[in-house]
């Protein structure tokens, strides 16, 4: 997820905008450590790749209640309008 989403960008130059050594970044795009939550914001940010956090969030309880959440709030207003 994380190496797909850096793109053409070097892995230091990614690694340098949130805050860990190339080395680290390394490990999480390889898979030999978990990908903390707040890395893949970073990630995401860094990178302007808003499917990073969908690729990291997929199953996640609490994204599937916003999206529940959101699909309700678009019936109101669809309903109300």
């Amino acid at each position: 997820m994380l190496r797909k989403a850096r793109g053409d960008l070097k892995q230091k130059d990614v690694a340098c905008r949130v805050g860990v050594a190339p080395s680290t970044l390394s490990r999480y795009e390889s898979g030999a450590r978990r990908v903390p939550p707040e890395l893949a914001v970073q990630v995401a940010v860094a990178t302007g790749r808003q499917d990073v956090l969908d690729a990291y969030c997929q199953g996640c309880p609490v994204r599937q209640f916003m999206a529940r959440r959101q699909q309700l709030q678009v019936f109101k207003g669809g309903k109300a309008a």
